[in-house]
C-alpha cells in the first residue's frame, strides 16, 4: 500500500508540475499578447493626434483665408487652367488645321506630277510602237503590268499605226519623241514636237 501512496504521491507532483509549466508558458503568451495590443494602441493614438493636428492646421487655414476669399482664389485658379486647356486646344487644332492644308496641296501636286508622266509615259509607247512589228506588237502590250482598259486601246492603236523601219523612220518621229522624254524628265517640252510626229 505504500507503493501505492508514493505513486500517488509521484503522479500528483508531476501532474502539478506540469500544470504550473503550462500555466506559465501560457502567460508568457499573454503577455506577449497584451504588449502588442499595448504597442497597437500607442501607434493609433499617435496616428489620432496626429490626424488632428492637421486638422487644427486646416482650420486654421480656413479661418485665415476666409471662405469666400478661398473659394474665389478656387474659381480664378480653375479659370485660369481652363483658358491655357482651351489655348492649348486651339493652338494644336490650327496645327492640324494647316498640317492637313499642307498635306492636301502636296498630294495634288503629286497627283498633277504623275499624270504629266503617265501621258509622257504613254506618249513615248505610242511612239514606239511603230517601230514594233505589227506582229509582234499584242504579245508586248499583252506582257506590259498595264491595267486593261489601257492595254486594249494599245492594242487598237497598234492595229492601225503604220510599221516603221527604225532606221528609216527614225526621224518622222524623233521630235515627237525628244518631247515625250523632256515631259517625262521633267524639263518642259512643246506642242512643235507632238505636232512633228504627225507629219
Amino acid at each position: 500500500m505504500e507503493m501505492l501512496v508514493f505513486a500517488n504521491m509521484v503522479l500528483t507532483v508531476l501532474g502539478l508540475g506540469g500544470l504550473v509549466f503550462w500555466l506559465r508558458r501560457q502567460i508568457g503568451a499573454m503577455r506577449g499578447s497584451i504588449k502588442a495590443l499595448k504597442d497597437t494602441v500607442q501607434a493609433q493614438d499617435q496616428t489620432i493626434n496626429a490626424i488632428g493636428g492637421l486638422n487644427r492646421i486646416a482650420l486654421e487655414m480656413v479661418k485665415a483665408v476666409g471662405p469666400e476669399r478661398w473659394a474665389k482664389e478656387v474659381k480664378e485658379y480653375k479659370n485660369i487652367v481652363d483658358e491655357r486647356a482651351n489655348a492649348a486646344v486651339e493652338q494644336a487644332q490650327r496645327r492640324f488645321e494647316a498640317e492637313a492644308a499642307g498635306r492636301q496641296t502636296r498630294t495634288a501636286e503629286v497627283i498633277k506630277y504623275l499624270a504629266g508622266l503617265s501621258s509622257a509615259y504613254l506618249r513615248l509607247v505610242v511612239l514606239a510602237l511603230a517601230y514594233v512589228p505589227r506582229g509582234d506588237r499584242r504579245v508586248l502590250i499583252d506582257r506590259t503590268s498595264l491595267p486593261e482598259d489601257i492595254k486594249a486601246s494599245l492594242r487598237q492603236l497598234g492595229d492601225e499605226l503604220p510599221e516603221f523601219p527604225l532606221g528609216e523612220g527614225f526621224g518622222r518621229i524623233s521630235a515627237g519623241a525628244a518631247t515625250a522624254l523632256a515631259e517625262l524628265l521633267g524639263s518642259g517640252g512643246g506642242k512643235e514636237g507632238h505636232g512633228a510626229s504627225s507629219s
